[in-house]
Formats: structure tokens, sequence, C-alpha cells
């Protein structure tokens, strides 16, 4: 299937879930899914640098900001799969952010480093 429409698939069918998520107030983000968040966030960096969205070697993950749209318990209770809204921030002169959803599963005791996927939605030059 073409990645676009794939990307494309998902983003619809992960729409309801942000929107519960927003009228809600966000789903709780607790240390660990805040730490698998700014991990994934990392490992994804290469690859967006790599597509020349954004410099790897300028964020400054500090400034990274998560936010958990959605989460739901996998199929025996041993992993759950999370969306996640992610922005990141270069330091100066450029100042570019770059925000994505990221879309992740994991497993007892694992980050979703390895598979996750990111939909880029907005860049923004300072």
């Amino acid at each position: 299937m073409n990645q676009r429409i794939l990307g494309l698939v998902v983003i619809m069918i992960s729409m309801p879930a942000v929107a519960m998520a927003v009228e809600s107030g966000e789903a709780a983000l607790s240390k660990e899914d805040w730490a698998c968040a700014q991990a994934t966030s990392s490992a994804l960096q290469g690859p967006l640098t790599a597509s020349r969205l954004i410099d790897e070697n300028k964020v400054d993950n500090s400034l990274t900001e998560i936010r958990l749209l959605a989460k739901e318990a996998l199929a025996g209770g041993k992993g759950s799969r999370q969306v996640f809204l992610l922005t990141l921030h270069e330091v100066r002169p450029s100042s570019r952010q770059l925000s994505f959803i990221e879309t992740s599963e994991t497993r007892e005791g694992e980050c979703p480093a390895r598979d996750s996927v990111a939909y880029v939605i907005s860049q923004q030059v300072h």
C-alpha cells in the first residue's frame, strides 16, 4: 500500500481518539510514558534529520513538548498502544520547531523506540 495512503488512513483512524483526548483534557502522562516518548523522540531525530526536517545536533531535548493523545491496552494486558503529539525545538540561530504525531506499541517494560511511526504535521521557522 502506498505510504501516503497508509499514513492518511492511520491519521484518520486516530482522529476520534485525538478528539476524545482533546475534549477530556488529554490522557494522563505517567513517568513511564514520558520516558518512552522522550526515548522515541530521540530515536526519531536521526530519520527526521535525514529527511532535512530538523537538525538533530541542534535539538534542545529539554524543550521537547510531549502530549499523550491516546492510549489503549493491547489484548492480554501485556502492553499498550500510544499516540503522542511531540514538538522538537532547535536552538538558535535557526529556532525551528517540528511537530509530529508518533504512534507506537510497548510491551511489558520496553520502550517503543524501534517500531514507532512519525507523521509530521507542522514545521515552523523563526
